[in-house]
């Protein structure tokens, strides 16, 4: 098992989405000190998780860094921030001598870290001596100062409850746009998921299972998980083995906010993720006769069936499904919390397809919104007025379809969820070619549904208005 990256969890593909203001979404969330500041509390030094790669070990770097924290405390006296968090990273020579130190993640909630309290911390750090090991060790070690009580780092692990992770889904759980600071925690959070490594890589005991496993962790303000979600392996109890194994994880936070955090992680090669139907879903399951759900079943133009209750659903079609049998499942999901459209042959766990809605979309919306129309030949791509075609059957035009269309929306504000309508005749395993070039295109966040959903069959322009974008026809 490797880590690949931490970064913040992308919102769930929305077919309402506005367009996105950039200049709200790279501001630095400030907060007063008088907002912050609570009465009766001392400033602290915390340690974070700290990595140690070489001869001295995790446990000797922590133990002489927590001897130095009231050095490190005393380097902030007199300062007006409230909290800052840093990762400092040092090499340990073959002497037991700390060689160079240095920062490579600031981030505050208040004014700009000073330069004194910098090279203050960097002495302190610097001044550490250890055994000789003949050999170098390349340490990171995230602190964090505190002076609103709100961060604590214990110094033994607690005692927590298991965790019991809501149903996966690749996106966080709300549709808030990221935080800039949200940018720093996931660098923070990639350090201590890096520690735990071995721990979730023990969940995999069977060598079959490989592939691509995202955990979404959610951190609350004081940096402590308060829920997490693993899954894309398509293994149920190594899935739910590798999120209990993060019980109790705690990370700094350089501000405070709810955050909500996405870890890759690979076992072998990567690969497209898998679902595992049964890890806390409700099930609808698709094959040439009909739907079924639980002892539910549905038959086209036989059964009217009423919309299920509001849960997290993932609906599983066979490669040869059509989309009349995918937009009747959406349908029959319409008031779920969560759709996951997975696409399996019963003898492997299925692949991701994406997520599904079928709700329109809000044609009084302003936003210019990038959708794929897919049928059983061609799919249709457009912005706008603005269409392509491709064959659903050759990779490299679906694949310069999706080019054109992330080509315009770099030029042009764009919604930020690719909408992906499913024509009745259209098939499932066309779609999973569809899904893959997207996301190799750049569009992360694609979301299927009915056919109301996407580019229309034939684009029509009001009377007498010229086509603005000639050169995407």
């Amino acid at each position: 098992m490797r880590l690949v990256r931490c970064v913040p969890a992308t919102p769930p593909p929305l077919a309402t989405d506005a367009v996105e203001n950039p200049n709200v979404i790279r501001r630095r969330v400030g907060f007063s000190s008088g907002r912050l500041s609570i009465v009766g509390k001392r400033p602290a030094v915390h340690l974070g998780t700290i990595s140690a790669t070489g001869a001295v070990t995790i446990a000797e770097v922590t133990a002489l860094a927590r001897a130095k924290q009231v050095e490190m405390l005393a380097c902030f006296g007199g300062s007006s921030m409230t909290r800052v968090a840093m990762i400092y990273r040092l090499t340990i020579g073959s002497d037991g001598v700390v060689g160079s130190v240095g920062p490579s993640e600031v981030s505050t909630a208040t004014t700009v870290f000073s330069v004194k309290s910098d090279q203050c911390v960097r002495r302190t750090l610097r001044s550490m001596k250890f055994a000789s090991k003949g050999s170098t060790t390349a340490v990171a070690i995230p602190i964090v100062y505190d002076s609103t009580g709100t961060f604590a780092m214990p110094d033994e692990p607690p005692t927590v409850a298991a965790i019991e992770p809501d149903p996966w889904t690749p996106f966080a759980t709300d549709g808030k746009s990221v935080a800039a600071t949200a940018i720093t925690t996931a660098r923070v959070t990639e350090a201590a998921i890096r520690g735990k490594v071995a721990d979730i890589d023990k969940c995999f005991a069977n060598p079959a299972s490989t592939g691509s496993l995202r955990i979404l962790l959610e951190l609350d303000v004081a940096g402590e998980l308060s829920s997490v979600r693993a899954g894309g392996i398509g293994d149920k109890d190594a899935e739910l083995c590798a999120a209990k194994s993060l019980a109790g994880l705690k990370v700094m936070t350089p501000s405070q906010e709810h955050v909500e955090i996405a870890c890759d992680l690979a076992r072998g090669d990567a690969s497209p993720w898998r679902v595992s139907p049964g890890a806390g879903y409700e099930l609808i399951e698709i094959d040439a006769r009909g739907l079924k759900h639980a002892d539910e079943i549905v038959v086209p133009g036989v059964s009217e069936p009423d919309p299920l209750p509001a849960d997290t659903y993932v609906v599983v079609a066979r490669p040869d499904t059509l989309g009349g049998m995918l937009q009747l499942a959406l349908m029959w999901a319409r008031d779920a919390t969560a759709v996951v459209l997975a696409v399996g042959d019963g003898k492997t766990p299925p692949v991701f397809l994406g997520m599904g809605n079928a709700q329109p979309a809000d044609e009084e919306s302003d936003a210019l919104r990038p959708a794929i129309r897919v049928g059983k030949q061609f799919a249709t791509g457009c912005v706008g007025r603005a269409t392509h075609k491709a064959a659903v059957s050759s990779s490299t035009e679906l694949g310069g379809l999706i080019q054109k269309l992330a080509a315009k929306c770099r030029t042009l504000r764009c919604a930020p969820t690719l909408v992906v309508a499913i024509d009745t005749d259209a098939v499932a395993k066309d779609l999973l070619e569809v899904a893959g070039a997207a996301r190799r295109g750049g569009f992360d966040r694609v979301l299927f549904g009915g056919a109301e959903l996407g580019c229309t069959a034939t684009p029509k322009k009001p009377t007498g208005e010229v086509d603005i974008e000639p050169d995407f026809e």
